[in-house]
């Protein structure tokens, strides 16, 4: 699937919104939320290959969707999360 950005993984999985993805992040400990409201990656989400796009609008994290929507699922099963 190549990289996707929170709103893209959201579109992926049913019933779930862009928030939900990244409170899911944060709660994996790969992203914490900034002093402005903004997302940042951790060091664990730049080991696992998270990078800020390189859009000159509004850059936003993303993920190699497979790995991150694979992780996400079996961190929601093990923590009887969403």
């Amino acid at each position: 699937m190549g990289r996707m950005s929170a709103r893209f993984i959201a579109q992926k999985l049913i019933d779930w919104s862009a928030s939900d993805v990244y409170e899911c992040w944060k709660d994996m400990g790969l992203v914490v939320m900034d002093k402005v409201g903004g997302w940042d990656l951790t060091d664990l989400g730049r080991n696992i290959g998270g990078k800020l796009s390189n859009s000159n609008h509004s850059p936003v994290l993303t993920f190699d969707a497979d790995k991150i929507i694979t992780m996400m699922i079996d961190f929601c099963e093990k923590h009887n999360k969403k």
